[in-house]
């Protein structure tokens, strides 16, 4: 009777056992999704984070809070570039006016070099002053930006409510602090003035250009328009 009774049950146990291999494919393939779901919303939050369009950085001047000083900053940046170029045009009327000089008269050692030489010597020592200035003010203008940002940050993330250290793994807030505001106090400070004096060497020598020569400019729309 034992034997039976151990016989007739085990169908039922084997249904039992199936159900519950069912149920927990059904758990395993939800939270498989959940988890794909999961990176999927991550992947694209991270994209999302990384587009750089010019909102980018009108949004990290804005951090700085003053545009009076950013301006003041790019304008170091332009007078630089005009003491470089008012020293190239001195040259050049340096050697064109011993040119002239040496083919109206032979002798070559009455002529004047005192006013290009202490020219030359005025604009090199403003090129170095006006080098140490630019420097100071865009190291000020980083740091007070670096830090206003970093403090945002900071208490964005304390202010923050417990749903949000819940959702977001503790991975990726470690990653904004470390990584992306690294960036922002290492690599900026190293591009930025690269930008800055490319930019105004670009179209400094651009309007010196079509200053000598005004044909330029009309050239210069068929080009790059």
């Amino acid at each position: 009777f034992s034997e039976n009774k151990v016989i007739e049950s085990s169908p039922q146990d084997d249904s039992d056992e199936n159900s519950q291999s069912e149920m927990n494919n059904e758990v395993d393939s939800e939270k498989n999704n959940s988890t794909t779901n999961l990176n999927k919303n991550q992947i694209q939050g991270e994209e999302k984070y990384y587009q750089v369009s010019l909102k980018t950085y009108q949004k990290y001047i804005q951090e700085n809070g003053d545009y009076i000083f950013f301006f003041i900053v790019v304008l170091s940046y332009l007078s630089y570039e005009c003491i470089t170029i008012g020293f190239s045009r001195l040259m050049g009327a340096w050697g064109t006016a011993h040119t002239a000089h040496q083919a109206s008269d032979n002798n070559t050692f009455d002529f004047n070099n005192t006013p290009y030489i202490f020219g030359s010597l005025s604009l090199v020592f403003l090129a170095i002053l006006n080098s140490s200035i630019k420097s100071i003010l865009f190291n000020r203008f980083i740091l007070k930006t670096n830090s206003n940002i970093h403090t945002r940050v900071l208490q964005k993330l304390i202010q923050a409510k417990t749903r949000f250290f819940d959702q977001t793994p503790i991975g990726t807030i470690l990653n904004r602090f470390s990584n992306n505001l690294g960036t922002l106090d290492m690599t900026n400070a190293q591009m930025m003035p690269d930008v800055l004096e490319g930019l105004s060497h670009v179209s400094l020598r651009i309007l010196t250009i079509i200053f000598i020569n005004y044909i330029v400019a009309f050239a210069s729309v068929f080009i790059f328009g």
